[in-house]
């Protein structure tokens, strides 16, 4: 239930420096594959029942657009025409993707990044991780060599840290 984007979350932020967009986009499809939750949908059973399943491989979505050639003006016009459809968009929990990261270049050397997806895929905890493994694979992808050399960290682990601490 509820309106068009009442679930929705997006998180934006700048980067400076060159941006590779297929590597991006190859450095994302590891990230959805190395994380459960990225490939999560919810359908209903027969009964009725809200299930969580996970896909064994789930294409991602990502945006490219390249804007660095436009009057500023027109450009902070454009970002938002592209950011507010994701804004405002019901995901659809049972087919997907729950998610989209859009790569806006605004300049020679920036890129808006935004990660738009249904708050069901994220909390405090592993909006870092993500970021975190998209860059460690955008490097590995651009070193040619392993992002990663164990599994990624599960909820299990995050629930077992914060028992461990005082809160």
């Amino acid at each position: 239930g509820g309106a068009a984007g009442s679930y929705t979350e997006q998180i934006r932020f700048r980067l400076r420096g060159h941006l590779d967009g297929k590597l991006l986009a190859e450095a994302w499809q590891d990230v959805v594959q190395r994380h459960q939750g990225l490939r999560a949908r919810f359908v209903a059973t027969p009964r009725g029942q809200v299930v969580q399943a996970i896909l064994r491989r789930a294409d991602t979505c990502i945006e490219t657009v390249d804007l660095s050639a436009r009057p500023p003006g027109k450009r902070s016009i454009q970002v938002v025409r592209l950011l507010e459809p994701w804004r405002n968009n019901a995901f659809d929990l049972a087919r997907g993707p729950l998610f989209c990261l859009q790569a806006i270049r605004i300049g020679a050397n920036e890129t808006l990044l935004s990660w738009s997806c249904h708050h069901i895929l994220i909390d405090g905890w592993c909006i870092g991780l993500l970021w975190r493994d998209l860059f460690t694979a955008y490097r590995a992808r651009r070193d040619a060599r392993p992002a990663w050399t164990g599994p990624a960290p599960t909820l299990e682990t995050y629930f077992r840290r914060l028992g461990r601490t005082d809160t």
